[in-house]
């Protein structure tokens, strides 16, 4: 058992930088969870947008332009000043200014906008407030010129374009009865594969790095002691390890959510965290075998943890993701852990209907740890007899 025995030393070698990354992970995994949970959907409101007009015509139709556009915004009154306007909304106390210059309802009668007799404005650069007002200021000249080429005097076509953009329609959001509450223990489950991954490429990974260095393998080689041998204290090394975070990370939420917890839920819970446990140490003994140092290690746990995480649905859901975006991801093996999860939230007893999608989940990981392992062994075998390194 000499070779169990060293990965041990090498672990606890690394105690003190192991306990730090599992306090931090541990804090991160609680924080990130509670965010998680206090995300609310929220329904569409209409803002009030700060606004004002520098009316210069002071007709009947720039009063009507003003009465519209203060119907469902913030009217703040400013003095006809170009500096002053730049400097109020460079304070962001207002984000747009129309300016309605003289003469203006004379050019829109004679159908004569031309020159300086014509809507200008100033807006936040940038603001999707200030295109807003701009939407809004267009659709009313629109209607109303509408109107007016109908053969309607400008009195009447302000009544009419008054009475048009009036009107709205009322949307009523329907209510799923279906509508799944998702418990603390969901959220906490959800983020766990990034801290997963991330902690046992740092625990067993340096390992794989030791033992593959060319003096210490050479002396391996050269030793009575069998490849199997050594791969199965490997393997026995690798186990001691992920039953540790196994349970370490299964008794977390018992402790911080034991109330919302149940029997059945607690077991699907572990079955579908030793799953993706399996393909993290799949991943990390394949990657032991190819970093050369522990720096490139650090680098490759970044790009691992937090790409599969990202493209996964770990942090971002997938029901946001666009098509192709959802094909990308079914390719990460955190995708079928969330894809399992989901499903567990919603068990209450053992049926085949409840557990069709969490067996599938769970055993779509297994054919990924499956893959990676093989890699892993085919690595393994080439730096044994080719004595080169990956």
């Amino acid at each position: 058992m000499q070779t169990f025995k060293c990965f041990m030393l090498i672990l606890k070698k690394n105690k003190g930088s192991l306990l730090l990354y599992l306090g931090i992970f541990s804090v991160l995994l609680i924080i990130m969870s509670s965010s998680n949970k206090n995300t609310k959907t929220q329904m569409y409101k209409d803002e009030k947008i700060e606004f004002t007009v520098i009316d210069r015509d002071n007709s009947r139709l720039s009063s009507a332009i003003t009465k519209y556009l203060s119907e469902n915004n913030k009217f703040v009154k400013e003095e006809d000043d170009k500096t002053k306007l730049q400097q109020e909304m460079y304070y962001r106390n207002i984000y747009y200014a129309l300016i309605i210059p003289e003469g203006f309802e004379d050019a829109i009668k004679s159908g004569d906008e031309s020159g300086n007799i014509k809507l200008t404005n100033y807006k936040v650069k940038d603001s999707s407030m200030g295109y807003y007002m701009d939407l809004k200021v267009n659709a009313y000249m629109k209607t109303l010129k509408g109107y007016m080429a109908g053969g309607c005097n400008i009195e009447e076509a302000i009544k009419n374009t008054g009475n048009t953009m009036d009107k709205s329609i009322t949307v009523k959001m329907k209510k799923e009865d279906n509508k799944v509450t998702y418990s603390d223990d969901y959220y906490y489950y959800r983020v766990l594969p990034y801290i997963l991954m991330a902690l046992i490429i740092s625990a067993i990974g340096p390992v794989y790095i030791a033992f593959g260095r060319d003096g210490i393998r050479q002396r391996i080689s050269a030793s009575s002691l069998t490849l199997k041998s050594q791969n199965l204290q490997f393997v026995l090394g690798a186990s001691a390890v992920s039953f540790v975070m196994l349970v370490m990370f299964n008794i977390l939420p018992l402790i911080l959510y034991g109330s919302d917890m149940t029997v059945i839920k607690l077991i699907l819970y572990v079955a579908n965290t030793l799953c993706f446990i399996l393909i993290a140490v799949a991943i990390t003994i394949m990657f032991g075998n190819i970093a050369s140092s522990d720096a490139i290690l650090a680098s490759m746990i970044n790009v691992v943890a937090l790409g599969t995480s990202f493209l996964g649905g770990v942090f971002v859901p997938v029901e946001i993701f666009g098509k192709n975006m959802r094909m990308v991801a079914k390719f990460m093996p955190t995708y079928w852990y969330i894809y399992a999860v989901d499903d567990i939230v919603k068990v209450k007893e053992f049926t085949f209907e409840a557990l069709g999608k969490i067996l599938q989940g769970m055993g779509m990981q297994l054919m990924f740890a499956l893959a990676f392992m093989s890699i892993a062994a085919a690595i393994v075998r080439r730096r044994r007899y080719n004595g080169a390194d990956t």
